[in-house]
């Protein structure tokens, strides 16, 4: 009887091992497409988002509407997050940091965080790849009050995007994945 026991328990973690593992292999969805007025930005990005433009020269996504008229420094509550995007050429991103256009996007986030100085706790700058984009990102976060990061994409094209996600505390993880997605999707 405990063999009998012992295979079934065998057979039924096998059973959740590949579910999770075909649930996690699924693509992400993004089924909403925008296309900036002066048409130099198209990205795709999740149902149920809404986004404004322009702003500082990018666009803002968010999870919730009423989080597009709200001040950056309002604390975000459980499952609100709000991504910035500023797509430029890499002449005009490397300008603005005083740095040379074909630098890595590791080099563009070290010169945006040395820019905008102690805001706040950056974390290790970490390097990724979603659909061929190269991009770097570094975390940051004041307790109790918001988690984000932020990150430099050199597109697959002479353009650098810059992503400014912010979550709600403890939530940024479940984010990461929608903000690379979204990345690889800039046409």
């Amino acid at each position: 009887m405990l063999k009998i026991g012992a295979l079934w328990a065998g057979f039924l973690l096998l059973i959740v091992l590949s579910t999770a593992t075909a649930v996690a292999q699924e693509p992400l969805a993004l089924p909403n497409r925008f296309e900036s007025t002066d048409s130099s930005v198209v990205i795709h990005y999740p149902e149920g988002w809404f986004v404004n433009e322009p702003l500082y020269g990018g666009v803002l996504f968010a999870s919730d509407l009423l989080l597009l008229d709200r001040d950056f420094d309002d604390p975000l509550a459980p499952g609100q997050s709000i991504l910035f995007v500023q797509i430029r050429s890499a002449g005009e991103h490397s300008q603005s940091l005083g740095i040379e256009p074909e630098a890595a996007p590791a080099k563009y986030l070290q010169a945006f965080i040395k820019q905008i100085g102690g805001y706040t706790n950056w974390q290790p700058i970490e390097r990724s790849e979603s659909d061929g984009v190269m991009a770097a990102g570094s975390a940051y976060g004041r307790a109790g009050w918001r988690d984000g990061k932020t990150w430099f994409a050199r597109l697959n094209d002479d353009r650098v995007a810059l992503l400014g996600l912010t979550t709600a505390p403890g939530e940024r993880m479940q984010w990461e994945a929608t903000v690379l997605a979204m990345a690889g999707s800039v046409e």
